[in-house]
């Protein structure tokens, strides 16, 4: 073998013998986690490198496979309701693992408002709703998700609006002519009860519904109608990044009923036998020949949905993370009603390394856009959609509709559908509400069992309801100033404005003592609550047709 051969062969040998050892610093490490209670596997189980961001999470089966560096020596596995558990790798390639459940984790939780306990230590009557039951619900208000869940609470919507207000009273109505429902408090912050259309249900990780007197003692009147306490999720401590998207389409149709309406045919045909209406000369192939509008369906539709959520949870030892980023957009069964919103939550908790230290600070941005339409449930035949799908003259039809001037003359109750149809064509109604809800909280156990703790709590609404009637519409026209023989401008044109500042302060001392199996608790409370509002609005009567477009209030 001359020299060069033997060069060459060296250099091989260096080469694979460097890319051996280089290689050699990281090696792979799998293995299966499953449930001490039923032996079964466990998918989405934390499993990372201690000290180190290297991680991965279990699939379906429960099992993963990390690629860790050489010096590693130390796997931690962390899930929700078990005990997280550190295992030595010891140079093993598989490394399998049982959890154990979290017993204490797991014990149902009850939020007093003040302080957190368990259902067994708890003296106030009072029932919790876990996520499960509420995430992933097409209802765009969540206390509508609560229909059902809790025994005693009565709710009630008025009306099939995406997001629309509703009725809630817990253990019957308390007042004649004072509030009835309970009062709302959303980590910590009071929030007004008429007003969830903005906030995502599915950033809500439980409520607790307090019923007796025990809400009262703990929120004075405020808490005499029943107080319902929302906690918002947040991460957990050592478990790593984890993204999650849920996404969702829905159809809603409107109940189906047992109104047998009349076609054209029949409608014409008993005009024809009482001797009024349009039927009253017609003769049999004329009536044949007439053609049928079906508008049931045309002012109901399938209201279309979409449901999107994005959430960044992430857990280190000390420290932990949760936002979510969420949009909506609804439409009702009836026509121009729609609901459209756009949700942003940050939650961060944190705690010393002693554990004696704990704070958290929780932040929500929501902006909806609202599309309802106005006079449902009146009796006015140019204003109620919901009236001219049941009671519209079938033989009328959409190609009837030429402008709102046109119905003017002759006027007559057998165009109630142009009506509406125009009214769907020329007004408008739309809410627009911006809404931010904060809180921060500072708790310190001064000695054991001695905690001292501080919360701040704000809710900032700002909302623009405009309502606007194009002054080329047949109601303007008809209900023009001075009547609609003048030579006056009409359409009109509503705008009002109302911001609501509400924020409170709690700090308390707390002392916990547990005996055997015994347990007593002392507290000491001060709140401090404000609030502040501020409304503004005006009317414009008279707008320019040349230039009329909702909301930009051009008069003549």
């Amino acid at each position: 073998m001359n020299r060069k051969l033997q060069l060459t062969l060296s250099l091989l040998f260096v080469f694979f013998v460097g890319f051996s050892t280089a290689y050699a610093q990281d090696k792979t490490i799998s293995g299966t986690v499953t449930s001490s209670e039923d032996n079964s596997s466990l998918p989405g189980v934390n499993v990372f490198v201690k000290g180190t961001t290297q991680g991965t999470v279990t699939d379906l089966e429960g099992k993963y496979r990390l690629t860790i560096s050489a010096d590693a020596n130390t796997l931690v596995f962390s899930y929700i309701g078990f005990i997280s558990q550190e295992v030595k790798i010891a140079g093993r390639s598989t490394v399998n693992l049982t959890l154990e459940p979290d017993t204490e984790l797991l014990e149902e939780v009850v939020v007093t408002g003040y302080q957190t306990t368990s259902k067994e230590r708890s003296s106030i009557a009072a029932q919790t709703v876990s996520a499960e039951t509420i995430q992933n619900r097409p209802n765009a208000n969540f206390t509508q998700t609560l229909q059902g869940q809790v025994a005693g609470l009565n709710i009630t919507t008025s009306n099939g609006q995406p997001g629309g207000n509703s009725t809630i009273n817990l253990r019957g109505v308390g007042s004649i002519n004072g509030n009835t429902e309970p009062l709302f408090i959303i980590d910590g912050t009071p929030v007004d009860e008429d007003n969830f259309r903005s906030l995502n249900p599915n950033d809500i990780a439980n409520v607790t519904v307090l019923k007796d007197a025990g809400a009262t003692a703990i929120y004075g009147n405020r808490g005499a109608n029943g107080v319902i306490v929302i906690t918002t999720k947040s991460g957990s401590f050592g478990a790593g990044l984890q993204v999650t998207y849920t996404g969702q389409y829905n159809i809603t149709n409107l109940q189906t009923n047992d109104y047998n309406l009349m076609n054209s045919q029949e409608q014409l045909t008993l005009e024809r036998d009482f001797g009024r209406g349009r039927g009253t000369n017609l003769t049999d192939a004329e009536i044949a020949a007439s053609p049928f509008q079906n508008w049931y369906d045309y002012f109901f539709d399938a209201g279309l949905s979409q449901i999107h959520n994005l959430t960044i949870s992430n857990g280190k030892e000390n420290i932990k993370t949760f936002t979510s980023v969420g949009y909506t957009n609804q439409d009702g069964v009836l026509k121009n009603s729609s609901l459209e919103r756009y949700n942003l939550r940050n939650n961060l908790n944190g705690k010393s390394t002693n554990g004696r230290l704990n704070y958290s600070l929780n932040t929500s941005i929501n902006y909806s856009k609202n599309d309802e339409p106005a006079s449902i449930g009146t009796g006015g035949i140019n204003r109620n959609l919901v009236l001219g799908a049941y009671q519209s003259a079938p033989y009328i039809t959409i190609d009837d509709y030429v402008d709102g001037r046109s119905l003017l003359s002759p006027l007559s109750f057998t165009n109630t559908p142009l009506f509406l149809v125009d009214l769907l064509k020329t007004f408008t109604r739309e809410e627009n509400e911006l809404k931010m809800i904060g809180s921060a909280n500072i708790n310190y156990e001064i000695i054991d069992g001695l905690t001292a703790d501080v919360k701040f709590g704000a809710d900032f609404t700002d909302e623009n309801l405009l309502s606007s009637e194009a002054p080329n519409s047949f109601n303007a026209l008809l209900f023009a100033p001075g009547g609609r023989n003048n030579n006056l401008t009409p359409g009109s044109e509503n705008q009002q404005t109302t911001r609501t500042l509400t924020y409170n302060i709690i700090s308390s001392l707390n002392y916990t003592k547990k005996f055997g199996d015994h347990t007593v608790s002392a507290g000491v409370f001060t709140e401090t609550f404000r609030g502040h509002r501020y409304t503004f609005g005006f009317r414009n009567q008279g707008l320019d047709p040349k230039t009329y477009s909702p909301g930009n209030g051009g008069a003549m």
